[in-house]
């Protein structure tokens, strides 16, 4: 999964205060690169998550956010 172009989908549930929806994540590792901490410099790895969301059952799903990420 963590090499360029690597992709993953994960379905999940997000239960809160009795009502849920559920979500879907489509994960692309975009590219690798450094990344500087406070530690130093550490080689890290570009995730991109474009999340889906479904409110209710049968509704389909609906863009909901896209999120980044750098995996060390």
């Amino acid at each position: 999964m963590l090499r360029p172009g690597a992709r993953e989908t994960l379905d999940f549930t997000e239960e809160d205060g009795g009502t849920a929806a559920r979500l879907h994540a489509e994960v692309e590792t975009v590219g690798i690169g450094w990344i500087h901490l406070p530690s130093g410099p550490r080689e890290a790895i570009l995730q991109r998550v474009f999340l889906l969301r479904e409110q209710r059952p049968g509704s389909g799903f609906m863009p909901y956010r896209v999120i980044h990420r750098w995996v060390d």
